[in-house]
């Protein structure tokens, strides 16, 4: 078991330093697969959309769409199972 697997707000560029969450494209709960898209951010010069790192369930959402974060910043967790013990405080 790999274990949960965090999703965060990605650098992608030299100047980056923050990125809006346009949208979330899964809910909570969702079964999702590597090529499934989670959510929708804007980065300075384009939308992009983040796809699952590979297959497994959205098991909470930390930053809500619509909010401004720095790159780095935990946006979600995808567990392997829909049952997989997780904190999400921690």
């Amino acid at each position: 078991m790999r274990g949960p697997t965090a999703i965060a707000m990605p650098k992608l560029g030299m100047t980056m330093r923050e990125g809006i969450v346009v949208e979330w494209r899964a809910r909570v709960g969702a079964h999702v697969t590597k090529s499934t898209v989670l959510l929708v951010i804007e980065s300075e010069k384009a939308e992009i959309e983040i796809e699952a790192p590979g297959e497994g369930f959205l098991r909470h959402v930390y930053v809500e769409a619509g909010a401004t974060v720095p790159c780095g910043t935990l946006l979600a967790v995808v567990t392997e199972t829909d049952d997989e013990p997780f904190d999400a405080n921690a």
